[in-house]
């Protein structure tokens, strides 16, 4: 399936995800993006593996079928 969408960026640096690519990704509220750059392209990706207490992506260790950062993992350990 393709999309092509031109949206502006506003004041803040943010840009809307359009409704239709949100669903056909089933990328709901809450959930976090991989974002990256490639040469001259931004690349956007849904990231499944996010930390259960803070949705951070860097680092995660799985726990019982949930996962945990390492900075959540040493407040834990604290």
């Amino acid at each position: 399936m393709s999309f092509t969408y031109y949206r502006e960026i506003d004041r803040l640096g943010r840009v809307v995800v359009p409704m239709d690519i949100r669903k056909s990704l089933s990328i709901n509220a809450g959930d976090v993006l991989k974002i990256s750059a490639d040469d001259s392209k931004i690349i956007l990706q849904k990231a499944e593996d996010k930390c259960v207490f803070c949705n951070g992506t860097d680092d995660l260790r799985e726990f019982e079928g949930k996962f945990v950062c390492s900075e959540c993992r040493a407040k834990l350990s604290r």
